[in-house]
């Protein structure tokens, strides 16, 4: 005689209560969805650019409050010596 198992025996049927499952798995997908949305709104915000004329900077302010910038030429003239 063979001994036989139905179906049901070979592939129990899933568990309603997934645990640990829904409390990381709803949280990424919350996460996932707000990412893509955030993403939208980037594009949809750069796709619409800004045309604004250029503004002279006298006329923001006067010249001796314009920033100012050290500039730094940094070179290296040392001579080399060999190490005898």
């Amino acid at each position: 005689m063979v001994n036989c198992m139905c179906a049901t025996e070979l592939h129990p049927p899933p568990t309603r209560t997934a645990g640990f499952a829904y409390f990381y798995s709803i949280p990424v997908f919350t996460v996932e969805w707000l990412g893509w949305l955030g993403w939208i709104y980037c594009v949809a915000g750069l796709w619409s650019t800004i045309d604004r004329p250029p503004r002279v900077m006298s006329t923001m302010m006067p010249e001796k409050d314009f920033p100012s910038v050290d500039v730094y030429i940094v070179a290296y003239n040392e001579t080399v010596c060999a190490a005898n």
